[in-house]
């Protein structure tokens, strides 16, 4: 199989490569960008393209829509990303994605994953080409469909399933078709499958990523179900068109994982601070100077390690916010400061304030936001001042924080958004500016780096005013 991987990340598209390659035999070619894909696209033949969602100049939905509506072709298109957002996932199922995927998560776990959905979206698109030959393509594709299949009317009535899910609840298709849910499943899950079906059929919308529990004989497992409107000729919704997938073993996996943060969040850190303790009870002993270097070393080290434990955490609050809506970003710039406050002490650095009353869209994670651009000046500039203020506009409020310190040159304004950038001795886990700009994408805010009249450096954050 040839599959077209697209994703502004170098480094992500040498690693994809690598492990789909462990898993199946994929003939991979790699785009850094949606054009240069396009381009790839028009010489060569593939069976499938994985696209990340966000990336510059095109992103991947915009990719896809070419795909589908310019160059009119039906071929598998897979959104891997790791962004987490219904709405995109919504829109890209809508422009004719296969699949939405969700990067994150133990690698080997997560690429075979997309192994999998490759392999099945291009055996099920190769499947569909030559079904169209044939009297039966709509049944025998159902049939063939890696997902369980049904159609619902507007009473829970089962007009259709496929064999896929016929062979998951063991019973013919026969035997199914023209029952009530009540009739097949449980009572307490069918009056939920109910509930959905009403929810889509009333509204008239699709509800995808249903993810609930259901009772087998071999215990508890997981299934994922999207929900779409089944309409008329007329255009008046008459039922509902279901496709579920056991997601059982992503479930295992994805509890591992959480499991694994715990571990490192709760355990780790505790243990580190402890070490922090004694390190700073030997500080205050009579020791060489030698052994004092060697000492303010492994507090350095315990400082990053924590730092970058807290990082990782909000790395991970980032995937999850979900949730925006208006806040006074007046508390929120003081409960920031309040949390350097120790930081900007020890630096012997101050902070003039001048803000006014102003609401502005947004959510939880603004203060780590703003916390981390004070953490940034504190740690780099070298200055003594930071200024924090707002600007009001017509529709946008500006969020600038500024200092006196060392600058930054203009070829690296850019630069330090990327992830994992580091430059300088004082170079931290290449984290924090990386996190203001995916915090901000949230709130649909944007992010830039000047100089200041101050003498260092000013970031704008443009945030929407309510």
């Amino acid at each position: 199989m040839k599959v077209l991987l697209v994703d502004d990340e170098p480094g992500f598209l040498e690693q994809a490569k690598i492990f789909l390659k462990r898993k199946e035999d994929f003939n991979i070619e790699t785009s850094t960008s949606a054009d240069t894909a396009l381009n790839l696209f028009e010489k060569l033949d593939f069976d499938a393209i994985v696209s990340d969602y966000k990336m510059p100049r095109r992103d991947g939905l915009e990719l896809l829509e070419i795909v589908r509506s310019e160059k009119d072709s039906d071929i598998p298109f897979i959104i891997f990303t790791g962004h987490s957002r219904e709405k995109v996932a919504r829109e890209a199922l809508n422009l004719g994605a296969n699949r939405y995927l969700q990067k994150g998560g133990n690698p080997k776990t997560q690429y075979s994953v997309l192994a999998d959905a490759i392999v099945q979206e291009v055996e099920s698109w190769l499947r569909k080409k030559d079904l169209e030959k044939s009297k039966e393509e709509t049944q025998l594709l159902l049939d063939n469909f890696p997902a369980m299949v049904f159609i619902t009317d507007k009473d829970g009535e089962i007009i259709k399933v496929n064999q896929t899910l016929a062979d998951f609840l063991g019973v013919p298709k026969i035997e199914i078709e023209g029952k009530h849910l009540e009739e097949i499943f449980p009572e307490e899950q069918a009056k939920k499958m109910n509930r959905d079906n009403q929810e889509v059929i009333e509204s008239g919308e699709s509800k995808l990523d249903i993810i609930e529990p259901y009772q087998t004989e071999n215990g508890t497992r997981w299934r994922k179900t999207d929900k779409l409107p089944k309409e008329s000729d007329a255009g008046k919704v008459k039922g509902v068109i279901g496709f579920a997938r056991d997601i059982t073993e992503r479930k295992k996996a994805e509890e591992r994982e959480e499991f694994l943060h715990s571990l490192l969040r709760h355990e780790l850190f505790n243990n580190l601070e402890i070490v922090w303790g004694y390190v700073e009870l030997l500080l205050e002993r009579d020791i060489s100077e030698a052994e004092r270097e060697y000492v303010e070393k492994m507090e350095n080290m315990i400082e990053e390690s924590i730092d970058l434990i807290e990082k990782v955490k909000t790395l991970r609050d980032v995937e999850g916010e979900k949730k925006a809506d208006k806040v006074d970003l007046n508390p929120i710039l003081r409960d920031a400061l309040d949390k350097q406050r120790d930081q900007l002490s020890e630096a012997d650095i101050s902070v003039k304030l001048e803000t006014s009353e102003v609401m502005v869209w947004g959510g939880s994670l603004l203060e780590e936001l703003i916390s981390n651009l004070v953490e940034n000046s504190v740690r780099h500039s070298g200055g003594d001042l930071i200024r924090v203020r707002t600007l009001e506009m017509d529709e946008n409020c500006l969020l600038i924080v500024e200092d006196d310190g060392e600058g930054i040159p203009d070829d690296c304004k850019n630069d330090i958004f990327q992830r994992g950038y580091r430059k300088g001795e004082n170079a931290g886990s290449g984290l924090g500016m990386y996190l203001i700009k995916e915090i901000a994408e949230i709130y649909g805010a944007d992010v830039e780096v000047k100089d200041s009249e101050l003498g260092g450096v000013r970031v704008d954050v443009c945030l929407k005013k309510i």
